[in-house]
């Protein structure tokens, strides 16, 4: 064999290698968190030496380190002065922090409600908020708005664009 063939057929496969094969594509998995534990029609009791603080329960869940993940959420406190209950399609509760999406309905011991699509609930200051509309419902009083800030343990509700109907007692009512 001549050397002048030898070094033709190393170039064209050299050539070849570079022309025809590209570089082996690596998928980069992404890390997902694994769940401690699954839940399946549960209930979760939060107790303190004062008695029993809050309810939660769900239709299935999971467990992370730091949060509960649930669907078909049913949350209550019962850790200030007015029982409080919200429900929704998935919540995740995380320390003190509820956070609720989907059909969210928030009612009161003394009769106040209130729905929304999304909210927010800090258990331990007894703040609930929502970012996107709601609706307030207490006796025949009816809100709607944007934006809701409710402090249940001061009594401050703030809103933006707010309409409503609302019910004045006339003197011969307080009487």
């Amino acid at each position: 064999m001549n050397v002048n063939y030898f070094f033709s057929i190393l170039t064209l496969g050299l050539i070849a290698v570079f022309m025809l094969f590209r570089p082996m594509v690596i998928e980069k998995q992404e890390k997902k968190e694994i769940a401690l534990l699954d839940l399946k029609k549960f209930t979760v009791y939060e107790l303190k030496q004062s008695g029993l603080q809050s309810v939660m329960k769900g239709s299935s869940g999971e467990r992370y380190d730091n949060r509960y993940e649930v669907y078909d959420a049913n949350f209550t406190d019962n850790s200030h002065a007015y029982l409080q209950n919200m429900v929704s399609d998935f919540a995740r509760y995380q320390g003190e922090k509820v956070y609720l999406e989907r059909n969210v309905h928030y009612a009161r011991a003394d009769g106040l409600s209130f729905m929304s699509d999304e909210a927010f609930y800090n258990q331990k200051k007894g703040v609930a908020k929502t970012k996107g509309p709601f609706t307030v419902v207490q006796n025949q009083d009816k809100i709607d708005g944007t934006a809701l800030y409710y402090n249940s343990k001061k009594g401050i509700v703030k809103a933006k664009k707010v309409t409503g109907y609302y019910t004045l007692k006339t003197k011969k009512d307080n009487h």
